[in-house]
Parts: structure tokens; C-alpha cells; sequence
């Protein structure tokens, strides 16, 4: 049975918020762990991916550090920064624009921030952090990606 068909409609609804699902420890490991059966799947057939996720527990990233352990490919985190206020008005601004399938307000930035925990020093040497606060380089950080991956010195 898929994830989706395991959680009711109403874990969908505007009167359920993105937080009440993702506070709720077993959506979250139901939610992570078919990320990474989707992940080991796509990386068998051959194919590089990118999980797409807040992955704010480290218990939830390692258990996608040890999808890629035990298929032997490289694994990173994208670690992604921004100050409280810049992270306000961007989900303000998706709010105000309409149309994002996000139901994730100020509440669900707010509960992100209380509850993720910091990457570990085992995460940190295996992250590339970009402060989303300040322009960067999209190819710059597709080299340094590609170097760690390959183990290799930008």
C-alpha cells in the first residue's frame, strides 16, 4: 500500500496543517521511510536522486545516509540557511501569490525551527551549506557537489 493511500484525505485538508502531520512521529517515519524505499529504488535502476525533504530529525537523515551506504553511493547534504525574518517573508510572499501547494504558513515556520534538530559533526562534514540569505552561485555549488561526491578538491 503507498503513502498515500495509508493517511487519511483529511491529513490533506486546509484544516489540517502541515505541523499537526509532521509533529505526529509516525507520519514522519512513514513519510521518510517511503522517501527512501522511492530513493533505493530510482538509485538500483541507475539514476542519481535528490530527496527533496527537511529531514529536520537526524534520525530521519540517517536513515537516508544508510540508503546510500548500502547501494555504496555518494550521499550529501544540502544544507540550506536563512535568517528568521528573510524565512518569514518568503513564506508571506508564497502565501500572498496563492497557488503553491504548500499548506505550510508562519505556524509550520515556526514549528520547523522549535523542533529541527542540528546536524550532527558526522552530517556536517558531509554537507554543503548555502546561505539562501545572500546571492550564490548555482554552478559554483554544483561543482562543490560534484566534488564531494567524487571525493575530489573544488
Amino acid at each position: 500500500m503507498g503513502f498515500l493511500a495509508r493517511h487519511p484525505a483529511s491529513a490533506y485538508s486546509r484544516e489540517t496543517s502541515c505541523a499537526e502531520c509532521h509533529n505526529t512521529r509516525a507520519f514522519c517515519a512513514d513519510c521518510h521511510r517511503e522517501a527512501g524505499l522511492s530513493a533505493r529504488g530510482v538509485l538500483q535502476a541507475g539514476y542519481p536522486v535528490i530527496v527533496d525533504a527537511a529531514f529536520l530529525r537526524q534520525s530521519d537523515r540517517a536513515h537516508m545516509h544508510a540508503v546510500a551506504q548500502a547501494l555504496g553511493v555518494p550521499f550529501t547534504v544540502l544544507h540550506c540557511r536563512a535568517g528568521e525574518p528573510q524565512l518569514q517573508a518568503r513564506v508571506q510572499s508564497r502565501l500572498a501569490a496563492g497557488g503553491d501547494p504548500s499548506e505550510a504558513g508562519l505556524a509550520v515556520l515556526a514549528a520547523q525551527q522549535r523542533t529541527a534538530e542540528p546536524l550532527t559533526a558526522q552530517e556536517q562534514a558531509l554537507a554543503l551549506t548555502v546561505n539562501t540569505d545572500a546571492p550564490w552561485n548555482p554552478a559554483d555549488l554544483a561543482r562543490q557537489w560534484r566534488a564531494a561526491a567524487t571525493g575530489t578538491q573544488v
